[in-house]
């Protein structure tokens, strides 16, 4: 199923205090899945364990400029520029976000160093050849045709830039019924649009002129994430559906988000999905 722009920035700000609520998102600045290892003990360590992760995959310096691809509350670019030193760039779909990220780094001493946008991750107007990394974590596969993200990537990275992503993978093009019917419950409760696997991903990263491709498959750590995100789903189904019986007017995603939380963790448990970091080179043409 298609989602446009405005969909897709409805549903970030409809069920923002989903997130605010149950996801910390004040403390966190995060609606990603946590990374659970090297002794992470709570829901925060294992968010920044996550930007911890791909900062270190993509070897990020303090001379870096980070284009953040679907930059959500700024989190990510905060990160990076508190423990790092970068430039930051973030655009997301929702304006809402974009101010609320801006927030964010001015009350944490970093406005300087970050900058934020309302804009399209697969067509930014960024000048070409503008950044040294392009960062995205669950973010580009809402997009219908993904494969301009990579285009896209492609054509702001400097010569011998890099991308790294933390992202949500189809097992495979043949999924039996069950593991169908409850992933697209998952993604169009979620104004997702429908996953490509790990291959078809390696595949335009290839044709696009990335190399030295690495995937490093995350799903077992991230499955505590996916389990909390299911059980605060089903304490939150009675008050939602009670919320939605007395308020008619009620938004659509907020109405509906409670399904597709509880199917994300029903399909992982399926093994409908997989959750991989990605990290490739872009040397230039």
């Amino acid at each position: 199923m298609a989602f446009t722009n405005e969909e897709v920035s409805n549903y970030y700000d409809q069920t923002a205090v989903h997130y605010r609520y149950f996801w910390k998102l004040e403390e966190s600045m995060a609606l990603h899945y946590g990374i659970w290892r090297n002794g992470i003990k709570t829901l925060q360590e294992s968010l920044i364990e996550t930007n911890k992760e791909l900062a270190q995959q993509a070897n990020i310096q303090a001379s870096d400029r980070v284009l953040d691809a679907g930059c959500g509350v700024g989190g990510s670019s905060i990160y990076l520029a508190k423990n790092i030193g970068c430039q930051a760039v973030g655009v997301t779909l929702s304006q809402q976000q974009a101010d609320e990220a801006k927030a964010n780094a001015s009350r944490e001493n970093v406005a300087h160093l970050v900058d934020f946008h309302q804009k399209d991750y697969t067509n930014t107007g960024f000048q070409a050849n503008s950044f040294d990394v392009v960062w995205g974590i669950e973010c580009h596969l809402t997009e219908s045709t993904k494969e301009t993200f990579v285009k896209e990537a492609q054509r702001v990275l400097k010569n011998g830039g890099r991308l790294i992503i933390g992202e949500y993978f189809k097992t495979s093009e043949n999924l039996n019924e069950k593991q169908h019917k409850t992933l697209q419950k998952w993604l169009n409760y979620e104004a997702i649009a429908d996953m490509v696997t790990l291959e078809k991903y390696k595949e335009w990263l290839e044709d696009n002129g990335f190399t030295n491709i690495r995937v490093t498959d995350v799903t077992k750590e991230i499955t505590p994430s996916a389990k909390k995100i299911y059980q605060a789903a089903l304490m939150g189904a009675i008050g939602t559906k009670a919320y939605n019986w007395f308020v008619k007017k009620a938004s659509y995603f907020s109405r509906v988000h409670y399904k597709g939380q509880i199917a994300q963790y029903q399909a992982l448990k399926m093994k409908a999905w997989t959750y991989q970091i990605v990290y490739a080179e872009y040397q230039g043409k």
